[in-house]
C-alpha cells in the first residue's frame, strides 16, 4: 500500500495495492477512486455508465443528449415558478 499524508496526521491520498483502489481523504476506499469530501472541477465531468446521488443535484439546467437518452421519473421546476 502507498499512503501520502497530509499535515498533522490525516491520509491525504492512499493506494490499496492489491486491488488498486485510490483512496483521497481516506484509507479505506470502495471503489476504483473514492474522495470523502467535497470534489470541485472547473471543465467537464465524462461518465459512460450512471451517476448516483444520495443527496440533491443542483444545475441551472439539464440535458440529454443522443439518440437515447431518457430521463425517467423526472421532475424540473422553473426557478421562479409554481409550474411543474
Amino acid at each position: 500500500d502507498i499512503r501520502l499524508r497530509g499535515s498533522g496526521s490525516a491520509t491525504a491520498l492512499f493506494v490499496k495495492s492489491d486491488t488498486n483502489q485510490v483512496g483521497i481523504g481516506t484509507t479505506s476506499p470502495r471503489a476504483q477512486l473514492d474522495v470523502q469530501g467535497t470534489i470541485s472541477a472547473s471543465g467537464n465531468i465524462f461518465t459512460s455508465g450512471d451517476i448516483t446521488a444520495s443527496g440533491t443535484i443542483k444545475a441551472p439546467s439539464i440535458e440529454a443528449l443522443g439518440n437515447s437518452s431518457t430521463i425517467k421519473d423526472f421532475k424540473t421546476r422553473c426557478i421562479g415558478s409554481s409550474r411543474w
